[in-house]
């Protein structure tokens, strides 16, 4: 396998939930499960809003821990074997709808943001698209193996009429 490459990378789950203790919504944890090269991993990121305290988890087991108030400023990145991991700011293209909104999200994307696991730079959304992708060729496969058998037969033979 290449350095780098995308091969043995499969995307097998990611939520995102909000908490707080005296604040809803202030904590953010995101999770994502993915399996590298046949070994299952946990990564879990918690973006406290609050304390501006970012943590990066990989199998439970902390790897780093960051004050930053303006999370879109965060980003880290770590190797797994031979792939780059990193966690950082998702790129959001929605525009406001209205002047109330767009004052808001101009404030707003200076101190806060969405996060995003990348591994060797793109999206983890875009290897849950190939699982996917995968998935539903797997289950259309025995019905085009089907369809291809169907196709190879010789035609019956009718018996011959008297």
């Amino acid at each position: 396998m290449e350095v780098g490459s995308d091969e043995g990378i499969v995307a097998l789950s990611s939520t995102e939930t909000t908490t707080g203790s005296l604040l809803s919504d202030s904590k953010v944890r995101y999770s994502w499960a993915i399996s590298i090269d046949g070994r299952r991993y946990t990564i879990d990121f918690t973006n406290s809003k609050t304390s501006g305290m970012k943590r990066v988890f990989v199998d439970g087991r902390e790897i780093h821990e960051q004050k930053v108030y303006r999370s879109p400023n965060f980003h880290y990145s770590w190797p797994i074997g031979q792939h780059l991991m990193s966690i950082a700011p998702r790129d959001e293209h929605k525009k406001p709808t209205d002047m109330l909104s767009e004052m808001k999200s101009s404030i707003t994307s200076k101190v806060d943001c969405h996060f995003e696991l990348c591994i060797n730079g793109l999206p983890f959304g875009i290897f849950e698209k190939q699982q996917q992708r995968r998935a539903q060729q797997q289950r259309l496969q025995p019905q085009h193996q089907q369809l291809q058998q169907q196709q190879q037969r010789p035609p019956q033979q009718r018996p011959p009429q008297e």
